[in-house]
């Protein structure tokens, strides 16, 4: 679960930096006829994509700040392209360094399976914020998405994601819970267990 994420943000990101290869003067490979020659068709494919190289344009017209963060720009998202660096991966490597702390994973269960008592996993607060956005809200009042918009979904996601949690997550929150309860339920009624 955990490197899929990973590799569907890496592949976004890659699409994005493909997207951005023709104003840096990137061009696509071109498929040529039998008896075409390259050097001409390529020559035909870089000045009809001229126009959209930024960086010549802005060392025309740009001051000389908006010329250096244009050529700082233009050589990150370059070599970006070129080593596969993603940014997102970065990120996540670095929150996943802050969430080494005890704090994120309490102490081991003395059971062996799992705290019955306390509250020590992340998983079982973030269970509980999502049974909370849940609850109907009054006539003046504003949801979560209406406040923070998903940007707190994404943030408990992701925490869930590189904690490892995500198994335990679904298993056990109370959502899960009650639509398996539901279906147990159903299952004896239509067994005529209960009248």
């Amino acid at each position: 679960m955990k490197s899929n994420f990973i590799i569907d943000k890496s592949q976004e990101e890659v699409c994005d930096l493909l997207h951005a290869a023709p104003f840096q003067n990137i061009l696509p490979r071109v498929y040529i006829k039998e008896g075409e020659r390259l050097e001409v068709r390529m020559k035909r494919l870089e000045a009809k994509y001229a126009p959209l190289h930024l960086v010549p344009l802005i060392e025309r017209l740009g001051t000389p700040q908006q010329i250096a963060i244009a050529r700082e720009g233009d050589l990150l998202t370059k070599e970006r392209l070129c080593c596969g660096l993603s940014m997102f991966e970065v990120i996540l490597t670095r929150i996943r360094s802050f969430l080494q702390d005890g704090v994120w994973r309490g102490p081991p269960p003395t059971n062996g399976v799992m705290h019955v008592d306390e509250c020590m996993e992340f998983h079982r607060l973030w269970s509980a914020m999502q049974f909370v956005y849940c609850i109907p809200v009054g006539t003046h009042e504003f949801t979560a998405e209406q406040c923070f918009g998903d940007g707190l979904n994404w943030a408990g996601c992701a925490i869930i994601v590189l904690l490892d949690n995500n198994a335990a997550l679904t298993s056990l929150t109370s959502a899960t819970i009650c639509s398996k309860s539901k279906d147990k339920m159903e299952k004896m009624k239509s067994s005529r267990m209960f009248p």
